[in-house]
């Protein structure tokens, strides 16, 4: 299927669309019942009490041997690590006074890199000696909530937060465990590539504020090397790593994050020509295996890369 040949958008759909929005309500404006009741639940302690339990199971974890914890212990330790990773991300989406102080939202955020830190030995142990990949997927999930909505956390990432979370993105999972799992429904392979693309997701908010060249670099190196190992990734992470990347090189000249010499010196341009093909394959390799939305995203990165090549190309 050539993807340049669809439109992408039904125009006929789009105008019924905007049509229908300018006469409905708008539901983002809190009524002041509804603020009371936002602000009764930080001073209940809830959210308070969940990212304890969270970072309790999270550091009761570390270092724990697979052996040491019965299988079923283990996954209901998970369950509810994912559980309440959702949860502080809605907390911190929709509660715009939980940790809006300073103080209290720099000592959490450090409290999540630690964590990262003492997870990443050298690299993810897969049977579950140092962190189990799931509670990391669960805590980047978490942190990308967190800096999306708190932005004042960017500027307290510092160099050695950034080479932490590219050790992440650059994480290769085992050829021997691609198609083992924790259990029956999971593979390790969709853990790690969960991993990655939230760390990928960090970094898009990072490269959102102004940095300068050398940082670009960096990531952008990264980016690349993953990127050329795409005949051994899913198209879920090829789609998420290209979205990176577009956002990244897509500023106007003379705006303060237009990176234009790091794209043209590291050949950008040409990853992407190459992959892109490949990024069309997978999607039809993988199309009867997964959810028609994800797919439908996957189909629109692969459009858009199009069209980013020939407006690059000039």
């Amino acid at each position: 299927e050539d993807f340049d040949d669809m439109d992408g958008w039904d125009l006929e759909k789009e105008g019924q669309l905007l049509s229908s929005c300018a006469t409905t309500p708008d539901f983002t404006t809190k009524l002041e019942e509804d603020e009371e009741f936002l602000n009764g639940i930080i001073s209940s302690g809830i959210p308070d009490r969940v990212l304890s339990v969270f970072g309790c199971i999270l550091l009761s974890l570390i270092g724990v041997k697979k052996d040491q914890i019965p299988g079923v212990a283990m996954e209901d330790l998970l369950d509810i690590v994912t559980k309440c990773g959702i949860c502080l991300g809605n907390a911190v989406c929709n509660l715009e006074q939980w940790k809006s102080n300073e103080a209290d939202l720099t000592a959490v955020w450090k409290d999540f890199f630690q964590c990262l830190t003492t997870a990443m030995d050298g690299e993810v142990a897969f049977a579950n000696t140092v962190l189990p990949c799931q509670a990391i997927s669960s805590l980047f999930t978490t942190m990308v909530a967190f800096l999306r909505f708190r932005p004042s956390l960017v500027k307290s990432v510092n160099e050695q937060d950034l080479e932490l979370i590219l050790s992440y993105v650059l994480l290769e999972c085992p050829l021997e465990a691609r198609k083992t799992g924790p259990n029956a429904e999971v593979k390790y392979s969709d853990v790690v590539s969960d991993i990655q693309k939230d760390a990928i997701g960090l970094l898009g908010i990072l490269c959102s504020e102004p940095h300068p060249d050398q940082i670009n670099e960096r990531i952008c190196s990264v980016f690349l090397t993953v990127l050329n190992r795409s005949h051994s990734s899913s198209a879920a992470l090829i789609s998420e790593l290209m979205n990176a990347l577009m956002d990244m090189y897509s500023a106007d000249e003379g705006d303060p994050n237009n990176h234009e010499s790091v794209f043209r010196n590291n050949n950008v341009l040409g990853a992407f020509q190459k992959n892109v093909p490949i990024l069309r394959r997978k999607i039809r390799e993988e199309t009867d295996n997964t959810d028609p939305m994800d797919v439908a995203l996957w189909k629109e990165t692969a459009l858009n890369a199009s069209r980013f090549i020939k407006y690059k190309q000039g």
